[in-house]
């Protein structure tokens, strides 16, 4: 497949441009600064694009089958009240899409975009009073205006807990259509590897689109 990758120089796009070429794909990875991609491989292409600009990503999405977005921001001191990073960026993602024609988006959120009360007594204490409670809330903006005002883009949240280095797990996935896993069921932590490899996954299957999938390693 040909797969447009957003955010390839962060930690889930560094490792999901790598196994998405492993897999035998063709990967577009989208970049503010082209230098900071060290790989390389025959079908690799890497251009320099904005997600503020619709018009920088468009051209490049042309004939893609499958936009991935595995962006991520954290708010500073100054911006943490007005935080939009996901919620204005997925608008210029879905208008390239729409402009290109491309109708099939994968993208990386958290657990508990909605505060909800099953989330892990962790994620009440130490996510939501911090700069990750301001992420979360942002990226469950984003999860609304897909759900609500981008109907036509065959989309799909992946929703994982906390993200750690550690090399690919064996351990079978829990996912479900949820804002978080019952940690009697599942891990807290989630290796990048494993969250890559599930985002690959959601391309062959119609199973998750149009909604939002917690996951986790089983205990």
């Amino acid at each position: 497949m040909k797969l447009f990758v957003l955010g390839a120089t962060g930690g889930c796009g560094k490792e999901l441009v790598k196994q998405a070429l492993e897999a035998g794909h063709q990967v577009t990875a989208v970049v503010r600064n082209p230098d900071k991609v060290k790989m390389r491989d025959d079908n690799l292409t890497i251009i320099k694009g904005d997600v503020s600009s619709e018009a920088s990503l468009a051209d490049g999405m042309k004939d893609q089958d499958a936009v991935i977005s595995c962006l991520g921001a954290m708010p500073t001191e100054d911006t943490k009240a007005k935080f939009t990073f996901f919620s204005d960026s997925i608008r210029v993602i879905v208008g390239a899409m729409r402009a290109s024609g491309v109708d099939r988006l994968v993208c990386i959120t958290a657990w508990c975009t909605v505060r909800v009360p099953e989330a892990p007594e962790r994620i009440k204490s130490f996510w939501y009073p911090s700069y990750v409670g301001v992420v979360t809330e942002d990226q469950g903006r984003m999860e609304k205006y897909l759900a609500e005002e981008a109907k036509d883009i065959r989309y799909t949240c992946v929703r994982p807990p906390e993200l750690n280095e550690e090399p690919l797990s064996g351990k079978p996935i829990i996912a479900k259509e949820a804002y978080c896993i019952d940690l009697n069921e599942g891990l807290i932590g989630i290796p990048r590897a494993n969250v890559a490899c599930f985002m690959l996954s959601l391309l062959t299957t119609i199973v998750w689109d149009w909604k939002g999938v917690a996951i986790a390693l089983q205990k």
